[in-house]
Order: structure tokens, then sequence, then C-alpha cells
């Protein structure tokens, strides 16, 4: 075929738990890559001969890919599968895992694979932070007074300028001293100060959920017999070079200079230094609107409703930034970069994906739990000397609900409502829009002459 064209090799519809329809020797993914290998073959070895021919010259990206034909009875079969399937199954997973090899490959089914593991682990972490939530409801001891030391020393100064002579104001500062200082005590074991050992197994669980995975991976590749096999160094048919005499091999190859990607990874820091400077920007106007609603007399509901809108207009654009904006700017400067292989393509691709949405989703959520709120009051003072009067001082108790509700507007509502209405509405309305467009092209299509197709069928036939 011409520049651009996909070689392609077909599965049958239908088959046993293998993923090998009946009466076929290979299955599609395995049809796939001997298709692949009859390519890349040179035509002393009975192949084509691509394989020295793509990296260079004139047939350079002949051939893009080698991918199984779509079987969409099959593919069907597969996701209403995926859809019910119980990570928590174990042969089910098997069997699941095993069809997805057999139509797709190993490198689908170890995803598949991951995100079932996954998914079985993360029980192990939200069974404990369950318990811990509720542990937090459940408790009703109140919390500890924000300036309790500054009090009880308070107190205790005021003892001891009452002199003898306040011999009812002594003891009584003494026992409000005392007061606070037990109520700061009693809340050790409450859900706060669980909360650090939480995070403490956190850590351990992630490490271990790592070290189980890498053991999982290594016993599915034995299994599945490519435990010894490495992913093939594919020159990208977008890498663009000087050709050179290959220092190894002798043959022409293209090359790339090193210093000219470094510069070009010197651009893209300066993209995630402006998106860091973009995102400050808007935390600080979000900043400014929960400093407007906390300054101004609303009603407990009307605080509430006020903080709620904020957090999911938030939530909305983290996640327009993400697909609309960031996605396609890591897309293009990945292409910027020029990267020789797929693999080195599709490494650094995911790399500038998640600290683009890493800084973009949970900046807000370091600087207000780790900056505002554990350091509000020290905050406040320091404004204060500057001269920068808050109407309200800083109160955790307004600060830890918005927490909360950024978390849950970002996580739970517009997350999984901006998933489903990408995976679901609009691959849906993308097939009606082209179904409509190829029936109007068909509409508008003048008739044939009569006896054309007598002609075309006499045409085919000779």
């Amino acid at each position: 075929g011409g520049r651009g064209t996909c070689a392609s090799a077909g599965g049958g519809a239908g088959g046993d738990s293998s993923g090998v329809g009946v009466g076929e020797a290979l299955s599609a993914a395995a049809r796939v890559e001997l298709v692949g290998h009859i390519l890349a073959s040179p035509p002393a070895q009975g192949g084509a001969g691509l394989g020295v021919a793509q990296r260079s010259g004139p047939l350079r990206g002949i051939v893009l890919a080698v991918a199984a034909l779509h079987d969409k009875p099959l593919n069907e079969a597969l996701y209403a599968r995926a859809v019910r399937l119980n990570p928590w199954r174990r042969a089910k997973c098997d069997a699941f895992l095993r069809d997805v090899r057999a139509q797709f490959g190993e490198k689908v089914a170890f995803c598949y694979a991951y995100n079932l593991f996954y998914t079985r682990w993360l029980g192990g972490a939200a069974i404990p932070g369950t318990i811990l939530f509720l542990v937090g409801l459940l408790d009703t001891t109140p919390a500890p007074h924000p300036h309790a030391a500054a009090l009880v020393h308070d107190a205790v100064g005021d003892r001891g300028e009452a002199g003898s002579g306040d011999t009812a104001t002594a003891p009584s500062a003494a026992a409000a001293g005392g007061g606070l200082a037990a109520a700061e005590g009693t809340r050790w074991w409450g859900a706060e100060r669980l909360l650090p050992l939480y995070a403490v197994f956190l850590v351990f669980w992630a490490v271990g959920m790592c070290k189980a995975w890498q053991r999982h991976e290594t016993t599915l590749a034995l299994q599945w017999g490519v435990a010894h096999r490495k992913q093939a160094e594919v020159v990208r048919p977008g890498f663009r070079g000087w050709p050179r005499a290959s220092p190894v091999t002798g043959e022409t190859e293209l090359y790339y200079p090193q210093h000219r990607r470094l510069a070009k990874y010197l651009v893209t820091g300066l993209v995630i230094a402006a998106q860091v400077v973009m995102m400050v920007g808007m935390i600080a106007m979000l900043y400014a609107a929960f400093f407007c609603i906390q300054s101004t007399n609303f009603s407990v509901a009307e605080s509430l409703l006020l903080n709620l809108g904020c957090s999911t207009v938030w939530g909305i654009s983290l996640e327009l930034l993400n697909w609309v904006v960031w996605s396609r700017v890591a897309a293009s400067l990945n292409r910027f970069e020029n990267h020789r292989t797929a693999a080195a393509h599709e490494t650094h691709l995911i790399a500038k994906i998640f600290v683009f949405f890493f800084i973009d989703c949970f900046l807000w959520f370091f600087l207000l739990a780790f900056f505002q709120i554990p350091f509000g009051s020290q905050i406040d003072g320091l404004l204060h000397k500057a001269g920068v009067v808050l109407d309200r001082p800083f109160e955790r108790s307004d600060w830890v609900p918005r927490l909360g509700m950024t978390i849950g507007a970002v996580l739970s509502l517009t997350q999984w409502s901006m998933l489903l209405f990408a995976d679901a509405y609009v691959p849906y309305w993308w097939s009606a829009r082209a179904k409509r467009r190829e029936a109007e092209r068909a509409s508008s299509k003048p008739p044939p002459p009569p006896g054309a197709d007598h002609a075309a069928q006499e045409r085919d036939h000779l």
C-alpha cells in the first residue's frame, strides 16, 4: 500500500475462552504479530523487507501500524464483561484477561491486569480510611481551642497577679487553665490525632502494593510466555533528524543531537513554570472568593451553598483545563521534543501529563492543607504586622470544610460527571454526527445512469 496505509490482520467473530475462534489456529493478536514479522523480515527470509526501509529513505514510514480488524460483536462482548467484572472474582478476571490478550495482545492485557490488581488493593486502604471517617463523625468531644496554650498562660499569669487578696479569682483561673489543658488532652486518640498514623500506614501500603504488583506482573509474564521479551526499539514515523552511519551497525540511521533536545526540555520547563504562575493566580482568585464569603454576613445555609458553588466551579474549571488545554499542551511539547523511539515518546508523554495534571489538580489542595490550615494564625499575624487587617481572623473550622468541599467536588462530582460525559455522550454524539454526514453525502450524490451497475459488474467479472 501507499504511504499512510495500515496493514491489518482480522480476527473471526466468536470463539472459545482462549480467544481463538472456532477452526482458527492463531488468535487475532498472534496473527498481527505474524504480519508485522513478515513485513519487517528481509526478502531473503521470505519477508517484505520493510524493517530497514522504514528507517530512512523514500520508504520511511510506509507502514504506520499493524492492527487487527475491528470485530464489533467480540468487542461489544468484551466491553460488557469489563463493565460487569468483579475484581475480587479471580477466575472470571483470569478468563477476561486471557480473552483480552488473545484479541489485543499482552500490552493491553497488562493494562487491564494492573487496573484489576490496583482496585483490589484499594480495599486495603479504603477500609481503615472509612473507619477513621466514621470515628470522626461519631466523636463528639469538643476540639481544643486553637489558642489553648496562650489562654492557660494568661490564666496562670492572672493568678500570680491576683495575690492573696483575690482568693476567689485565683482558683477559678487555675480551674479554667486546667479545663483547657484537659480538653486538649482528651482528643489525643480522636480522629484528627489518628490521621498521621493513617498517613504512615498509606506509605507502607503504597510500597507493599508496588512490590506485590511486581510479583504479580512477573507471574503473568511467565504464564503468558513473555517473561524474556523486551519492548522493541521502534523508530517513530514522526521522528526527524539527520542521516548518519550508525556507530554500532554501520547502517544509515537518523540522528538528532542531544543538545538540541536539551534546549527543548528547557522550553518545556518554562511552560510548566508558566502553568504554576497561572494556577497561583487562579488560586488567589479562589481565596478572594472565600474571603468575600467569610467577610459577608450570610446565613449558614447561604454560606454553605456559596462555598459549595465555588468548589464546584473550581472543579469544573480544573477538568476543562486538564482535558482541553494541558493534555494538548503536553502532546504538542512531546512532539516538539522529537523523541526517537515510540517507547521514549510514550514515557515522556506520560510524565508531562502527570506533571501538568498534578499541578492543575493538587496545587490548591497542598497550599490549603499544608500551608493555610496549619499556619493560618501565623499568617494572620504577619498580615497584621504588614498593615493588612482582615474582617474576620482565621478560623480553622471555616477552612477545613472548604478543603473537604473542593476535594469532593473535584474527585467525585465534577470528575465522574466529566468522565461519564466524555466516555459515553461524546462518542455517541460523534458517531451520530458522522452517520448524519454520511447520509447527507449519499443523498446529495446524483443517481447513476441506467446500466451503470451492470457495466460495473461486468468489469469486476472480467
